[in-house]
């Protein structure tokens, strides 16, 4: 029977998210009945009710860190304290894996009609090989800034940017991972109504000064953001606003990145000599630039020093030596070896003299 093979199916199933991640490696699955209060309390969702083999008996570690963080908000008497969790509803889902629907049959998803939905709110469409693209276009680029894309399963992938939305990453995200008409017709009106996030584009001289030595292009400027298509994203980003502009997260972020700025330029304006002990990564180009310029300056100094000091050194010899003929020198040799051990006597060991 399928029964027993779907109810295996939805014990990797998270209650909440309906992510397939309930069950770890090494971990013990949690029980939903153990957070049961506080999924009341958060989400207004009675576990008690659930009905076998259409609910799934687990919760995941994510969503069970996230009630325990609102826990701490509510004892903390925070009054804006969020969840983060957009619960899926598992009355009218399907199973791919063994083929089974659970509860009432839902409405089938008919690609024609979303296509003819798309067109009305004026989105442009592309019947692919298996699957209908759904874009919207920038009106600053010409170039498509959203990618809705769904599969006849009803499955979806949404990309807004360059960044691939998901769901367990972006809360303000209000659809599970099945997509019914009603969900299609609304996510299609939030796509052509609203506004994408520009983020912040216009600092040119941070991204040059995170570039790496060979002209790598980086993936982020600070750890909370990360650099996409020429844009500066927080990783936050609500990507859909209301107004045109940035969100409010990456407008908060700009302050960060204007800060960084400042004192890039204030490092980069420092002067550094041929000496500096700063380590070679923490300066910038034109430092760089400068410290090689003076140590070639510095090099052509010294060997020029050091030919005046040969020559200086060539002509003290030629006056003061005294050149000997065979005779004298062997006379010399001579009373140098027979003299040896009363200069020993006479000189310390190892002074200059006696060397």
């Amino acid at each position: 029977m399928k029964m027993p093979q779907h109810r295996q199916c939805l014990q990797g199933i998270c209650r909440l998210c309906g992510v397939e991640r309930s069950i770890e490696k090494g971990r013990r699955p949690i029980q939903k009945e153990k957070l049961s209060a506080n999924i009341v309390a958060a989400l207004g969702i009675s576990v008690a009710g659930d009905i076998q083999d259409v609910h799934p008996p687990f919760v995941c570690k994510v969503c069970e860190g996230k009630l325990k963080r609102w826990w701490v908000q509510v004892k903390h008497k925070k009054m804006k304290a969020s969840c983060y969790i957009t619960p899926v509803t598992f009355e009218r889902s399907s199973c791919d894996t063994c083929c089974m629907f659970t509860g009432d049959a839902q409405e089938e998803l008919s690609m024609a009609d979303v296509e003819v939905a798309a067109k009305d709110v004026g989105l442009v469409t592309w019947q692919g090989p298996g699957c209908l693209q759904i874009m919207k276009m920038s009106t600053s680029t010409c170039r498509p800034a959203v990618y809705l894309t769904i599969f006849p399963n009803s499955r979806w992938d949404l990309v807004i940017s360059g960044v691939c939305i998901a769901r367990e990453d972006h809360a303000w995200l209000e659809f599970g991972e099945s997509l019914s008409q009603e969900d299609v017709r609304r996510m299609l009106k939030d796509i052509s109504s609203k506004y994408v996030c520009v983020g912040n584009q216009d600092f040119p001289a941070l991204v040059e000064a995170e570039k790496g030595g060979n002209g790598q292009i980086p993936v982020n400027i600070t750890l909370q953001d990360s650099y996409v298509e020429g844009t500066i994203r927080h990783r936050k980003c609500r990507f859909l606003i209301q107004e045109e502009g940035r969100c409010t997260v990456c407008r908060v972020h700009r302050s960060d990145l204007m800060a960084k700025t400042s004192k890039i330029k204030s490092k980069s304006n420092q002067a550094i000599s041929a000496s500096s002990s700063m380590p070679n990564k923490h300066m910038t180009k034109k430092q760089l630039k400068d410290k090689v310029t003076l140590l070639q300056t510095q090099r052509r100094t010294l060997k020029r020093r050091v030919n005046v000091l040969q020559d200086k050194v060539s002509d003290m010899l030629h006056k003061e030596c005294v050149d000997l003929s065979r005779e004298q020198d062997e006379a010399l040799r001579e009373a140098v070896v027979t003299s040896n051990d009363e200069m020993e006597g006479i000189l310390r060991p190892n002074s200059y003299s006696s060397m």
